[in-house]
């Protein structure tokens, strides 16, 4: 996936195990990824994961390459609380929040 395939033989995640539709199927939607924030390729369109929509994309196999819905379900209903408490932060300490403390102290000092 992240051409993993000149490790050697000794390595257990030497991709030598992977076949070649797979390791190119995952190479492109991460290149796509990258260069502009959508995997999608000509075998699949991706579709972004939200709360109402749990959209996840499943390399499977070499002819198998789909959306599945729900599959994170469980673990987005964990970190729920936490993106509320992130949120929290962000509007109550903005990137300069330390600075200013710094600043202020070497005022007073």
């Amino acid at each position: 996936m992240f051409n993993l395939r000149g490790l050697g033989a000794g390595s257990a995640f030497n991709g030598t195990n992977i076949p070649n539709e797979i390791f190119e199927a995952t190479q492109q939607t991460w290149t796509n990824f990258a260069r502009c924030g959508n995997p999608s390729t000509d075998s699949i369109d991706w579709k972004a994961y939200s709360a109402d929509d749990q959209n996840v994309m499943v390399i499977a196999g070499p002819d198998d390459l789909h959306i599945e819905q729900g599959l994170l379900a469980d673990q987005y209903k964990a970190v729920l609380p936490l993106v509320g408490y992130y949120q929290f932060m962000d509007k109550y300490f903005t990137p300069g929040y330390l600075l200013d403390i710094v600043a202020a102290r070497e005022q007073n000092s």
